[in-house]
């Protein structure tokens, strides 16, 4: 191809203008036939170290999308994608295509953690700067391969800051949260979308658009950065109870009536987001994560020593407001499994008698991930306490924390569920299946036919000896695939309510406002209970002694 090409051009040795620009178009054409006719040594190397001025330094702009821009034979393309390191640098070896290529980057706010996208009207790209920028934006050219382009740049004007900040601060939660999670979750953490604007009236995290909405006075605010940052964890590997509130750790009002509407799932909500940030904050270290105040969360300080919060004992929307049902209790509680204390009774410095556990994070975030990541259950600190004693860890010390912070510990009776004909329903394995779940066999009580009735209000939940609820699938109504026992948080399918029928019999009635039946009586392996009974018969009825009257009415 290059001899012919060659050839063609020694039939056009007239020496005019036209002919010289034909002929150099000519040696670029066989340049470029060349390059498709053999393989590309590397030759020259793109690198760059990219920083911003964050409020305490230049902080390098870590692990971020960097795109390498070329311009050869008349045209700019994409040449290459490559990603900063943890310190902000890239060096990558290109393709030798001749004197005079022109190369320029493109620097993204976008990282394993974070899309952000630019703080204007319209935009169909995520936020990128080019070094140089406001400015004149940098282009190297190279004349031989062994020539370096050098893109090294501080990004100092405040519009670029802002968006490099945010992607920055949501990769260290990122990092955290990736670094601990539970080992048998595979959902994945994707990068999640960050949108800058002067538009919001407050910086929330939007679900049904999986995006964070930072209000331009809070872009530089690191804390509640990360404090957004975890309700979007929350509702992508956890449960995430989407209740819009105006709320200072205290109280949380309805945003349009102003009315009370403290609840246990919004105190979960926020408490751990608080707790999140605060965390995270101490495991980065003040050269990562600004210190630019708790504005929008709160701080060790004030989850160490919470006030005194007045709503509790007064009527909310969810009945009378309890600790359990405000966020600061809530985050003061993880917080103090997370803390320092050296020696018993002294934590980061303040006397605290009750707190004898610390640097508990890795189990409060695994938590989070695994048992109160269940699908359509909003999270409370009961669900948290349960999931921590059904995985074997310390509980006095946590009831401790519960005690001092005026939290309520769930109230449990130990059962033996027994069928009118006198045996006992067994969980086989002591729980955690999906077949062959229960048997109605038993005519003695083992360590399989022993449960854990969880007083939930005026429900009632029961738990097998593995720790796991007992669910009614479908809520009731059911003759086949009738219940599960691999629960690991009580939902509205694992409550039902106890009618008395004397003594200390009781009919079971499930969600759906069906009955659950032990069919035959009891006495069978296969076949074993039902959940569509629309009345309460023999079959129906089972003992439970020794519960107080009323329980689970």
């Amino acid at each position: 191809m290059r001899k012919r090409m060659n050839s063609i051009a020694g039939l056009h040795s007239a020496n005019t203008a036209a002919t010289r620009g034909w002929r150099s178009g000519l040696r670029w054409g066989v340049a470029a036939a060349a390059l498709l006719c053999a393989p590309l040594a590397f030759g020259e190397t793109v690198r760059g170290h990219f920083t911003y001025s964050d409020t305490n330094g230049a902080k390098p702009i870590a692990s971020a999308k960097v795109e390498i821009w070329r311009y050869a034979y008349w045209t700019w393309a994409n040449a290459a994608t490559v990603w900063t390191n943890s310190d902000g640098r890239f060096e990558q070896p290109m393709p030798f295509l001749g004197s005079g290529v022109v190369y320029a980057v493109r620097v993204f706010a976008t990282n394993a953690g974070a899309v952000v996208w630019p703080d204007d009207v319209v935009h169909t790209f995520p936020f990128y700067r080019e070094p140089g920028e406001p400015g004149t934006k940098y282009t190297r050219t190279v004349r031989t391969s062994t020539d370096v382009a050098d893109f090294d740049y501080n990004f100092s004007d405040a519009f670029a800051v802002k968006h490099f900040n945010l992607a920055e601060t949501v990769r260290i939660g990122y990092q955290y949260a990736a670094a601990r999670r539970d080992p048998n979750e595979r959902d994945g953490l994707t990068p999640v979308n960050v949108q800058p604007t002067g538009a919001a009236v407050m910086s929330w995290y939007n679900p049904a658009a999986d995006t964070l909405v930072i209000r331009s006075t809070d872009v530089m605010n690191d804390r509640l950065i990360l404090h957004e940052y975890a309700h979007a964890l929350q509702a992508r590997i956890g449960s995430f109870a989407w209740i819009p509130a105006n709320h200072n750790g205290c109280e949380a009002r309805d945003v349009v009536t102003g009315q009370l509407i403290n609840s246990a799932e919004h105190a979960w909500m926020e408490g751990f987001a608080s707790y999140f940030a605060a965390v995270v904050s101490h495991r980065a270290g003040s050269a990562a994560i600004a210190d630019n105040g708790w504005s929008g969360t709160m701080s060790p300080a004030h989850l160490e020593s919470p006030a005194a919060c007045t709503v509790i004992g007064l009527p909310g929307s969810s009945g009378v407001i309890t600790a359990n049902m405000v966020e600061e209790r809530v985050a003061a509680m993880l917080w103090d499994l997370f803390d320092n204390c050296p020696s018993v009774g002294t934590c980061d410095g303040i006397p605290e008698s009750f707190d004898t556990l610390s640097r508990m994070d890795l189990a409060v975030f695994q938590i989070m991930d695994r048992e109160l990541g269940v699908r359509g259950v909003w999270p409370t600190v009961r669900a948290f306490y349960d999931a921590w004693v059904a995985r074997g860890l310390p509980v006095a010390p946590l009831a401790s924390l519960f005690k001092a912070y005026g939290l309520s510990l769930p109230v449990t009776y130990p059962v033996a569920v027994q069928t009118v004909n006198g045996n006992y329903l067994t969980a086989v394995g002591g729980g955690n299946r999906l077949t062959d779940v229960l048997h109605s066999d038993a005519t003695s009580i083992g360590a399989w036919e022993k449960f854990t009735l969880v007083q939930l209000g005026r429900q009632c939940a029961l738990k097998t000896a593995s720790g796991n609820y007992v669910t009614f699938v479908g809520g009731g109504g059911r003759l086949n695939d009738v219940v599960h026992t691999d629960a690991t948080a009580a939902g509205a399918w694992e409550k039902f309510t106890l009618v008395p029928q004397g003594g200390s019999r009781y009919a079971v009635q499930t969600a759906t406002g069906n009955y659950l039946t032990a069919v035959g009586g009891g006495g069978m392996l296969d076949d074993v209970v039902h959940t569509d009974a629309t009345g309460v018969g023999l079959w129906e009825i089972f003992t439970l002694a020794g519960l107080p009257s009323g329980v689970c009415q």
